[in-house]
């Protein structure tokens, strides 16, 4: 009877092998979280390896290690740098954006209006779609952690290609990781009023060149999110 149950309790484990094997060779790349970057520990002190800059300074962005995790610090005084990692995904496979960011020290006098002049912030991250055009007119969503007391949800229109969402403002709390996730799909089809074409890099900023003071900021953990399949239409 021993024998017996322990060829069962074999049979029953080597099945639930082969049932999970069966769905991970089954399951589309789509159908999974397509991790961008996390930063390695290998790059602390360095500019980030999977990153490039686009404009500004690069300088002001270094991998840093605190308690065992890794991120990408920004720490601009009195200036600004974009930087921007590949994504090239269609938005009906992954149509969200999750990241965790702190803000450390906010420009001051910034205004991302720029009715002052003074179009700073904090931190900013972007998602950039590619309309097979040039580099400077591709079109752009810019999710904001203000420095000003703008609302959360606030949409401002900087170019016929580019528009700010204000994620965070200097009411969220210092020094602390918020989690975000963004539909920037649904974010591109209000704004633009069509379908997105596909998204080709990530990118962050943060700047301090118009206010001429400082912008500290922290960021991690950008990974895709996939559709959910059982709500769309057959």
């Amino acid at each position: 009877m021993r024998n017996y149950k322990l060829k069962m309790i074999n049979r029953l484990l080597a099945a639930c092998c082969l049932l999970l094997s069966v769905f991970l060779i089954s399951a589309s790349p789509a159908e999974v979280p397509r991790w961008l970057d996390q930063f390695q520990p290998r790059d602390e002190g360095k500019f980030p390896s999977n990153w490039k800059k686009i404009q500004g300074r690069a300088d002001i962005y270094t991998v840093q290690v605190e308690a065992g995790n890794s991120y990408l610090a920004a720490r601009a005084d009195h200036a600004a740098g974009m930087i921007l990692t590949e994504a090239k995904v269609s938005p009906k496979d992954f149509p969200k954006l999750k990241w965790r960011w702190r803000a450390k020290k906010l420009p001051t006098g910034a205004d991302e209006t720029g009715k002052n002049g003074k179009n700073d912030c904090a931190a900013s991250v972007y998602v950039v779609f590619d309309k097979g055009m040039t580099k400077y007119t591709k079109d752009t969503l810019r999710y904001v952690w203000s420095a000003s007391s703008h609302p959360r949800g606030m949409i401002l229109k900087m170019k016929n290609y580019v528009y700010y969402v204000i994620q965070e403002n200097r009411e969220t709390p210092f020094d602390q990781w918020v989690e975000e996730e963004v539909n920037f799909q649904e974010d591109y089809r209000k704004l633009f009023g069509k379908d997105p074409p596909p998204v080709m890099a990530i990118g962050v900023q943060s700047d301090a060149d118009d206010t001429k003071s400082q912008s500290w900021a922290d960021y991690d953990d950008f990974v895709l999110i996939p559709a959910d399949k059982s709500n769309s239409k057959p």
